[in-house]
Order: C-alpha cells, then structure tokens, then sequence
C-alpha cells in the first residue's frame, strides 16, 4: 500500500515537473482572463474524497468533511471540472474507485487532474502519513 502511495506521488511530481516545462514556452497573455483551460488541457477532472465516520479506535471527525467535500466539488463543478466524489466509503472501495479514476484519465498527459482528500492524518517519527491510503 505504501508502494502505491510512493508511486503515484512520484508519478504525479514527474508529470507535474513535465507539465510545467511544457507550459513555461507559452507566451502570457494580454489579460489572465483570456486564458481558456480548453486550449490547454484535453479535460479538467477531480477526485473529491473524504473520510469522517472511522472504526478501530479512530474517533469520527464532526461534520466539517462533508461540507469541505461538497465545497470543493461545487467549486470545482464551476471551473468546469467533472467532479467524481466519494464519501465515507470503507479502504478497499476508495481503492477501487481511486484506481478506476486513474485508470480512467491519468494516461491522458494533457488532463488537468486534481486530488483533494480530507481525513484523519497519522503521523510515525515526525513523518506524517494519511492512514490506510
């Protein structure tokens, strides 16, 4: 599992790092409002997810996840991002719905893609680590 936390971070660096270089040779535009995201990105997609009803001992997180969820997915929705959220599901279907996502749109290197999470954090030797993910 920490293998995968490991990889996609260092897929997400890289391509971010590339992603840049690509863009930095664009010349800046008159006015910032005239930047389109259709003229450079293929899609605008989100991963909106939160985790606030917990078990083993973990203490549930008041109703703020929620609302932080819908928050950034309405946002979002209206900067024109296809917004997929999930809420309170149990380790393995966030897998299955975190892979499915990737599956579906990180192949694409000109997608405009952005992960948000809010949940507990776990923190081992003064490194913090998201617990189950």
């Amino acid at each position: 599992m920490m293998l995968r936390s490991l990889l996609l971070l260092i897929f997400f660096s890289i391509s971010l790092a590339s992603f840049a270089a690509d863009r930095a040779v664009l010349s800046p535009p008159d006015k910032v409002d005239s930047i389109n995201a259709d003229d450079l990105y293929s899609m605008s997609v989100a991963f909106v997810a939160g985790v606030s009803e917990y078990s083993d001992g973990w203490a549930d997180l008041p109703g703020g996840v929620k609302r932080d969820i819908n928050e950034i997915a309405s946002l979002l929705t209206s900067k024109g991002f296809r917004v997929h959220k999930s809420l309170n599901n149990t380790k393995q279907e966030f897998e299955r719905e975190f892979d499915a996502f990737l599956e579906r749109y990180a192949g694409d290197d000109k997608a405009r893609i952005i992960i948000y999470f809010a949940g507990h954090g776990h923190t081992i030797q003064s490194k913090s680590y998201k617990d189950g993910i």
